[in-house]
């Protein structure tokens, strides 16, 4: 059973979901979180939900946009806890549009600059930190395999990050820090339960599993990632989907 007792992780966007999920699971293991969001009540939730579950953790506020705030984050981070040995960056910005003119510029560069800029901005700021056995975690989605009509700078940006993740899982190699990508597909969350019940049902219908992926899947797949017992896994993207892949 993989383990993290004594780890160190920064969570970006772990005020909810996905994020959320993987904060509380890698507590369950052992690491102490340093909680990131936009929104201070859900991400003292998230700090309660971390404590219960037995390890320390801290709420941080900022945008990622800002190279600056990415090192207050990675530096408070160090401050309290010592040292930093796992980021998994999850931060994200999704907005639909119905046509690439509707996209606006303000748009456009909050996608940029939040889902591929800010993990560059992460990333550049733990890596003084990181040890050998560190490990970075970047948040994809299928959309980066599938593209999607309404989601045109989004579905870029997830493409992106996994260009960004064989880079630079190359880059380290000497290092000794391991970079890899999950991809969830459809995965319960505050937004898909604000769904219509008929939008649920056919997104549970297209899956091949005929089912909605949980949290808690996409957590411990990321657990076992930047764990002891995956030695030798790095620039490599993990598709979590229910076999929506499979069936290209």
């Amino acid at each position: 059973m993989s383990t993290l007792a004594g780890k160190i992780s920064v969570v970006t966007g772990s005020t909810s979901g996905i994020g959320r999920g993987i904060a509380e699971h890698f507590a369950r293991l052992g690491s102490n979180i340093l909680v990131h969001g936009r929104d201070r009540d859900d991400g003292l939730e998230t700090v309660r939900r971390v404590k219960a579950a037995g390890c320390d953790a801290e709420y941080f506020d900022g945008d990622l946009t800002d190279a600056a705030v990415c090192r207050g984050l990675i530096r408070r981070a160090v401050e309290r806890f010592g040292g930093l040995d796992i980021l998994v960056n999850n931060a994200a910005f999704q907005q639909h549009t119905k046509s690439l003119e509707d996209l606006t510029e303000a748009h456009l560069q909050e996608t940029l600059q939040t889902n591929i800029g800010g993990y560059f901005h992460m990333a550049r700021a733990a890596l003084p930190h990181l040890p050998r056995g560190g490990c970075i975690i970047n948040t994809g989605s299928e959309t980066a395999l599938f593209g999607s009509k309404h989601l045109l700078d989004y579905s870029a940006t997830k493409g992106a990050i996994h260009a960004f993740t064989k880079s630079l899982a190359g880059n380290l190699l000497e290092r000794g820090i391991r970079v890899n990508t999950v991809v969830p597909g459809s995965i319960e969350s505050e937004q898909t339960a604000a769904l219509p019940e008929e939008k649920k049902r056919m997104i549970r219908e297209g899956n091949p599993m005929k089912r909605i992926g949980t949290v808690d899947e996409v957590a411990r797949l990321t657990a076992w990632l930047v764990s002891d017992q995956a030695p030798f896994i790095t620039g490599a993207s993990f598709v979590i989907d229910g076999g929506q892949l499979a069936r290209i």
